[in-house]
């Protein structure tokens, strides 16, 4: 266990500076383009879609490196309904429900990286597949860290006491 969670670990680093660097060039190209266009009254062509592609990779790799934190978006109404003991269980429930919606989708972006094979970006001319390798990659590494997460004893830990009666105890 140790070893796939210093995998997850390097992974989630590797993430972090993809995300970083994603951001740079985003607000580099962003702003040669709006310096272009107001100095030389010319903007550059390809700017856009290196931004849009570049916001589209920010997202699903910042999407990863919250699966590995466990912070993703969660509607937890009927979380705290339930019982302490069947947060647990509801929890591995909808990891579950997670780990099949993620695999559904690396499966089927492996297979559109077929189709996109012969695409082309319109303007940086650039293989669509290259593109559209985010959604494996980035599922992939959703994959891993969730299944990190199922299995490691740390994340249960908040289901082992009872809030309320760590509250009474305090009380007493």
């Amino acid at each position: 266990m140790k070893l796939l969670r210093k995998i997850s670990d390097v992974l989630d680093s590797i993430t972090k500076y993809i995300i970083a660097f994603l951001l740079i060039v985003m607000t580099v190209v962003f702003t040669a383009q709006v310096v272009a266009r107001f100095i030389f009254n010319s903007g550059l062509y390809w700017s856009e879609e290196l931004v849009r592609y570049s916001c589209i990779a920010l997202i699903y790799f910042a999407s990863a490196s919250l699966f590995k934190a466990n912070d993703q978006v969660a509607i937890t109404v009927l979380e705290e309904l339930l019982p302490m003991k069947a947060r647990k269980y509801q929890y591995i429930f909808l990891t579950l429900v997670n780990l099949a919606y993620m695999a559904l989708v690396l499966v089927i972006g492996i297979q559109i990286l077929d189709v996109a094979t012969f695409q082309t970006s319109p303007n940086m001319q650039v293989r669509m597949s290259i593109v559209y390798l985010l959604f494996p990659i980035s599922m992939a590494i959703m994959l891993f860290h969730t299944v990190v997460n199922l299995l490691s004893r740390e994340t249960y830990r908040k289901y082992d006491n009872n809030p309320q009666e760590k509250l009474e105890e305090v009380a007493k």
